[in-house]
């Protein structure tokens, strides 16, 4: 589902060229940074029910991903407006065992720049 979508995504960005790149990549990067913000900070995490907690990380993780896949240096790089260790500490902190072994597999195997050289190893550590 999740390759179809980043597919899908980026299908859609190749052939609106008129539509610059940025525009995407931001409206993602803003996305992830609230979802993180809201999930991180106590007060607007008790607000939430665990459904829609659930969500929020989900959709997150899911921002990521097109993310990856749109931007051309991706979302590990130290250029990124992506806090990446900070979204997966939200995972291992809020998740349950199960939802944190699908949500980093999800990063880890449906991105597409984890392993490029130039990901920092401080942010590969994270995924070990």
């Amino acid at each position: 589902m999740l390759h179809s979508l980043a597919k899908a995504t980026t299908e859609f960005v190749e052939n609106h060229p008129d539509l610059p790149t940025s525009n995407t990549t931001e409206t993602l990067a803003v996305v992830i940074q609230i979802f993180h913000h809201n999930l991180q900070n106590k007060e607007f995490y008790e607000r939430f029910s665990d459904h829609d907690r659930d969500l929020l990380m989900r959709v997150m993780v899911g921002a990521v991903v097109l993310y990856d896949h749109i931007d051309s240096n991706g979302a590990f790089t130290r250029q990124s407006p992506i806090d990446i260790r900070g979204v997966v500490d939200v995972i291992k902190l809020h998740g349950n065992e199960q939802q944190i072994n699908q949500l980093m597999n999800a990063l880890r195997y449906t991105t597409k720049h984890l392993n490029d050289a130039d990901t920092p190893k401080s942010i590969k550590a994270h995924f070990v």
